[in-house]
């Protein structure tokens, strides 16, 4: 009985905000990759051939489906900067392909990201296609700032910079969150769903999204949706 009114109390707190919703998640990749839209120069045929074939695709949340969620979540940015004459073409370019290999090669379970920040860079060097290589050490710049925890990075961060942090962190709001967070990213801490979902309340309160992009495709009310889903579950699968 306590768990249930319990339940009551968070729907009555949570009204509305259950069955929010923000910006849908779907897109193509195809569409993407080709550049069908013509956002950036080129297209992405070359890069997302090497990540689905990456060590790190079969991972429980480091691997193809996150990387992919990145890359589809920094293009629906370049679309919002494109418009606003925010970005460039060449710089959406460099985004894009930052997002796509970020976590290239990721070890797959808890500890210093920088190790997997590493690896990336390290696979982005050996495989860069020479007209990209004039901006290698923009598209490392990019990948360097997904680092977690997120370092300092500086009085002038770059708006890409900026907006691969919130496509980082994007996928907790999606509507396959149970799997690719509490199944997915607990396997590779080595946590169980419910472990996770105890540890999703202190990150959830500390999200902080960096662009208008994803102040307005996410933000506060994701977030406090998320927060007030994660407390129903806890309390119902704790009783």
């Amino acid at each position: 009985c306590t768990n249930l009114i319990l339940w009551y109390c968070l729907r009555k707190q949570y009204r509305g905000v259950f069955s929010m919703s923000t910006q849908p998640f779907t897109g193509s990749i195809a569409v993407i990759a080709n550049n069908d839209e013509g956002f950036y120069e080129g297209d992405l045929w070359h890069y997302l051939r090497l990540v689905f074939l990456a060590p790190n695709i079969h991972h429980g949340y480091h691997g193809l489906r996150h990387m992919l969620h990145v890359l589809w979540a920094c293009y629906e940015a370049v679309r919002h900067y494109l418009a606003l004459g925010g970005i460039t073409k060449r710089e959406a370019r460099n985004l894009l392909i930052a997002a796509l290999f970020h976590d290239y090669d990721h070890v797959g379970r808890g500890g210093n990201d920088a190790v997997n920040i590493v690896r990336a860079i390290a696979a982005l060097r050996e495989h860069v296609m020479p007209e990209d290589e004039p901006y290698l050490e923009e598209i490392i710049a990019i990948i360097e700032a997904t680092e977690f925890p997120h370092k300092d990075l500086g009085d002038s961060p770059s708006l890409s910079q900026l907006i691969v942090r919130d496509a980082d962190i994007s996928q907790v709001f999606g509507p396959a969150w149970i799997g690719i967070i509490l199944a997915g990213f607990g396997s590779e801490l080595g946590k169980t769903p419910i472990e996770m979902l105890e540890q999703q309340i202190g990150f959830l309160s500390e999200v902080e999204f960096h662009t208008d992009f994803g102040k307005v495709y996410f933000g506060e009310r994701a977030i406090v949706a998320k927060i007030a889903e994660t407390k129903a579950l806890l309390v119902g699968l704790t009783s």
